[in-house]
């Protein structure tokens, strides 16, 4: 069975890589608290509306404008994670898709529409690893030879600090990835996404 993300050799190891990993963790556990304080604000805001047609409009043209703007982020996003594999996506551009993610999946699960919060957490994590890679390696300080290790860190550490299971995360990623040298590299991450989400969600 082909794996969902297939990754290459992840290349040198070196003390640079594991400080590029905590790098990752870090930031990844911010994203995963400012990710779940939008679902629950957006979810408030909802509960405001009294008006069931007026709430589906809202989202309806939201999601809409959101959507027309970056397509990228509706549905699971998995084509466009192996884009951001190959490290081909401009930095600015992953910022944009990061930031339309996140806003597309507040509005549709906090205005009650279908949807979960798994495969999100797992494209918006990766577009964090993607912006880290490509500064990273335009500074020659990851350490590492791909960019690929990176995104997959980065998906893994904000899904492992959303759902609250670091052991589910990283098997999940030696899941998609069949990898276990990235699955072992990627529990640098897992742990400090874990610990900085755990310090401000208290």
């Amino acid at each position: 069975i082909n794996p969902l993300f297939p990754v290459a050799n992840s290349g040198m190891f070196d003390g640079r890589a594991v400080i590029a990993l905590m790098i990752t963790g870090v930031i990844s556990g911010l994203g995963a608290v400012i990710y779940v304080k939008w679902l629950e604000r957006c979810a408030e805001l909802s509960g405001k509306i009294k008006s069931s047609l007026l709430r589906g409009l809202i989202c309806i043209v939201l999601l809409t404008v959101i959507g027309s703007f970056a397509p990228q982020v509706l549905g699971l996003g998995s084509e466009a994670i192996k884009q951001m594999l190959t490290g081909n996506i401009f930095i600015v551009t992953l910022l944009i898709l990061l930031v339309s993610k996140v806003a597309l999946t507040g509005i549709n699960l906090g205005f009650g529409y279908f949807g979960g919060i798994f495969s999100p957490a797992l494209f918006v994590g990766a577009a964090i690893g993607a912006v880290i890679a490509q500064i990273a390696l335009g500074l020659n300080f990851s350490g590492i030879n791909s960019t690929e290790v990176l995104v997959i860190a980065g998906a893994g550490a904000l899904v492992a600090a959303t759902i609250g299971g670091p052991l589910s995360a990283i098997f999940i990623v030696f899941e998609m990835t069949q990898n276990h040298t990235i699955a072992t590299q990627v529990m640098i991450s897992v742990v400090f996404s874990c610990l900085v989400y755990r310090r401000f969600m208290k």
